[in-house]
């Protein structure tokens, strides 16, 4: 998908058909690398092609925040995520076929940014991740988790996924509605 250099900076790009971007030079709000869409100094990651099919993807260090809907519906097997990034955006990676993970040093996972995502199995939170919002993971193949350190999982957290193990859960303070239903 081409963009020129008159179209703004928007919020959660979704359409299922683009298999890259290709962002005009002059555009003052938008970049792209390797079909990948940042905003313009590429600190924002804000959309994956959801048609790009790659085995691994490395989020380029200068990148602070994946923002809301970045890799929702992406063929992507495994998302490494460094620890320049600062905060992962609402339903993230909703929809999409990854199944491995590595987050950075984020306190919040946040709305339903796993949501629905069918082949994540497992995922090993950073120690510094204190709250799950609503729906983070509903609806998710997620067996096993690990939530030393959680003090808060939002309404409908872990609402009809696939999650059979939960371990240290005594940091818990607050447990929303249905989390675990």
């Amino acid at each position: 998908m081409e963009i020129g250099s008159e179209v703004p900076l928007f919020d959660g790009l979704i359409d299922l058909q683009v298999g890259g971007y290709s962002v005009n030079q002059g555009n003052p709000y938008l970049s792209s690398k390797d079909g990948v869409l940042y905003n313009r100094d590429g600190t924002e990651l804000i959309r994956f092609p959801a048609r790009k099919r790659v085995d691994s993807f490395t989020v380029p260090f200068k990148v602070r925040r994946i923002g809301d809907h970045a890799f929702e519906d992406c063929i992507v097997d495994r998302v490494h995520i460094p620890y320049t990034v600062e905060s992962l955006g609402r339903c993230a990676f909703r929809r999409s076929l990854v199944s491995e993970v590595r987050l950075p040093g984020t306190s919040v996972i946040p709305e339903r940014c796993f949501a629905e995502t069918r082949c994540l199995k497992g995922l090993t939170l950073p120690p510094s991740v204190r709250v799950l919002g609503e729906g983070a993971f509903e609806y998710s193949a997620i067996t096993t988790i690990d939530l030393t350190g959680v003090s808060e999982a939002g309404n409908s957290c872990f609402m009809g996924s696939d999650i059979q193990e939960l371990t240290s859960t005594d940091s818990l303070k607050h447990v929303g509605t249905d989390a675990f239903l």
